[in-house]
């Protein structure tokens, strides 16, 4: 990629970008902080919600809770129209994705499903419910580590409804209840049997048929600091499916293992920039709570946190993409690797709690040192310390040593509690994301309540 030039306001608003000689500026909305009325000759429109509306030839249309419901293309070229619709359940997860192209293009259809486990998608299906691919996640929320791609043979299906399948072999043709009792005879009519041998068939033969049917390939993925995806790999001969390369703000190129340009990923892989789920349709990242238009730099709605960290509601990561993430669309935080390294700037530690008292530093209690009294029994008699500035921590166990485990440990704080918003984006949030380090053994539940009694390391 060519070197990208960005010029920002005081409000955290792109005014240009520059890609090479070329300039393309940006016209902010008086009416709206964090608007734009204009990307370079594009027009850029707003619902009554404060939603991103329009950008060019791109609409976009949504609910009453500002998700988006559909997007559209219109186009002078009929056959590079578009539509695409989207659905939610209850806890907000999108759940349903269907779209279509060019002038009455059934071929074009895409319909998929979506199952979660909690905000992590597990598995899609397309729309006769058949499987299509499931993945598998490490211990970060948007920690992708394997994709199975589920090869169906035409006309396979994983969600053959039970009562149909009862109703083939327990009615005779063109029936319409179910002969319970009636006994199997081969070859002739008609052909029924008991619940019995129903029973029987679907435990010794229908799993074992309808699994051996199927086919399955399996991917790995590569990220970086950020989580974004640089390559798949796969059981090929040469290991290398895709490889991703972004600019800062998460647009994509995507090639083949020869380094040939690819329009899409060709591999099916749906997760990319910081690895969260990318809509080829539309350009856009579902981000849980929003959606993020790369292209842009911005989500197309407001923070629904409102002004906790910026008086601009739509940037990305305070327009630092590549040191802080989002995950759930609400609130930056910085990244696991920065988190993990933050106790480099624990420089001093006091070697005992006299010490620690005589330069000053002070003694906190329950609650504040909670999390550095988990583990056996005895840690429950730790001390915590901070320095004068509230950024450097100290544990001492009961004889006085200094504590050093990975679980009780002093951390670095990148800001003092006494900034409680930034603490807890900074500090406390990836802490509970990720523990203390790569070693720490516990798990989030302990970490938002400081319940581990485990072994310490």
């Amino acid at each position: 990629m060519d070197a990208i030039e960005y010029e920002y306001n005081n409000m955290l608003m792109r005014e240009s970008v520059t890609i090479g000689a070329e300039t393309e500026a940006y016209a902010a909305d008086p009416n709206g902080m964090g608007r734009y009325s204009s990307v370079g000759s594009e027009a850029v429109e707003y619902d009554g919600n404060g939603n991103l509306s329009r950008c060019g030839d791109d609409y976009y249309i949504y609910d009453p809770q500002d998700r988006l419901r559909a997007y559209y293309r219109l186009a002078g070229d009929p056959n590079e129209a578009s539509v695409s619709l989207y659905g939610y359940d209850l806890f907000g997860r999108r759940v349903s994705r269907a779209s279509a192209s060019g002038v009455g293009d059934n071929e074009g259809e895409l319909q998929q499903s979506f199952a979660y486990s909690g905000h992590r998608v597990i598995a899609e299906y397309d729309g006769s419910g058949g499987v299509q691919k499931r993945f598998v996640y490490g211990a970060g929320i948007d920690e992708v580590v394997c994709m199975i791609d589920v090869v169906r043979p035409a006309g396979a299906g994983w969600t053959e409804s039970m009562s149909d399948l009862a109703a083939a072999w327990l009615c005779a043709e063109g029936d319409l209840c179910y002969a319970a009792n009636a006994d199997y005879v081969d070859n002739t009519e008609p052909n029924m049997i008991n619940i019995e041998d129903l029973a029987y068939y679907l435990s010794e033969y229908y799993i074992a048929e309808r699994d051996a049917a199927f086919a399955e390939e399996y991917c790995g993925y590569f990220a970086d600091e950020l989580g974004s995806v640089v390559m798949l790999y796969s059981a090929e001969p040469n290991g290398i499916a895709e490889i991703y390369s972004y600019d800062a703000y998460g647009s994509v190129e995507i090639s083949d293992p020869n380094g040939q340009p690819l329009d899409e990923s060709a591999a099916g892989n749906p997760y990319m920039f910081a690895g969260r789920r990318y809509d080829s349709e539309s350009g856009l990242y579902y981000w849980r709570a929003r959606y993020y238009n790369p292209a842009l730099g911005v989500f197309h709605s407001r923070d629904p946190l409102g002004y906790i960290d910026s008086m601009n509601l739509y940037a990305y990561c305070a327009n630092n993409p590549v040191n802080y993430v989002d995950p759930w669309g609400e609130l930056p935080s910085i990244t696991r690797t920065k988190h993990y390294r933050r106790n480099k700037y624990n420089t001093w530690q006091p070697k005992t709690p006299k010490a620690a008292e005589k330069a000053g530093w002070r003694k906190v209690s329950w609650p504040k040192d909670i999390y550095h009294k988990q583990g056996p029994k005895a840690s429950r008699r730790n001390q915590k310390w901070i320095s004068p500035s509230g950024k450097c921590e100290t544990v001492y166990d009961d004889n006085g040593n200094l504590v050093t485990d990975s679980v009780d440990q002093g951390t670095y704080n990148f800001y003092p509690a006494s900034d409680a918003i930034n603490h807890y984006k900074y500090d406390i949030e990836p802490y509970i994301l990720w523990g203390n380090s790569p070693d720490d053994p516990t798990d989030k539940y302990d970490r938002i309540l400081g319940t581990y009694k485990g072994e310490l390391q």
